[in-house]
């Protein structure tokens, strides 16, 4: 039988997230996070002291997409795990960094089990840019002026805002202000502006 994405997902905020938030009473998590304007959707985002994602290639998906998937990832995330149905398992390492972690969906008797083969490493490719562009415009050019660092921002395009935010900061500290800002966002799937 082939496992296809629900009960993997499933599985995985289930067995996986809570481990991953506990002990972190800021944690969070979610479905579906759309990065660097969009060019790439992980498919969960757990927010940990780090921004985890976590993407789902079940037997029935292909590695097709996951070349321009990983460049949107490994300019964004700072851990990575990728989750294959048994049908990828041979194949997984050859279409992954080595910092990535990679985990196995199985049947098991009493339903879909999570078997990390790999665990994650801190992604070395990160780009503070990138990570900027994860904020609304906006939600930039606040923290821009928390730093003192708005000055002649506030009229100039979202890509001219997020750059001088990636260069206001040390990448840390940025991806720290990044992860509280989402997470003091009443609703973060609304429009961003």
């Amino acid at each position: 039988m082939s496992l296809a994405d629900p009960p993997i997902r499933a599985a995985l905020v289930r067995d996986v997230v809570p481990g991953l938030i506990d002990g972190d009473p800021d944690g969070f998590w979610f479905h579906e996070m759309g990065l660097c304007e969009h060019r790439a959707r992980v498919d969960l985002a757990v927010f940990n002291g780090h921004i985890h994602g976590i993407e789902i290639k079940s037997d029935r998906d292909t590695f097709a997409r996951l070349d321009q998937q990983a460049e949107v990832y490994n300019a964004v995330l700072d851990l990575i795990t990728v989750v294959v149905g048994e049908a990828h398992e041979v194949t997984v390492e050859s279409h992954v960094d080595e910092w990535w972690g990679i985990s196995v969906a199985r049947e098991g008797a009493s339903g879909v089990l999570i078997d990390r083969i790999r665990p994650p490493e801190q992604n070395p490719q990160r780009d503070a840019e990138m990570i900027a562009h994860l904020l609304w415009r906006d939600e930039a050019v606040e923290l821009l002026d928390r730093l003192g660092c708005a000055r002649g921002v506030r009229s100039k395009p979202r890509y001219f805002v997020c750059k001088r935010l990636s260069e206001a900061l040390p990448i840390e500290d940025l991806s720290r202000e990044v992860r509280q800002t989402i997470k003091a966002r009443g609703d973060w799937r609304a429009t961003p502006s």
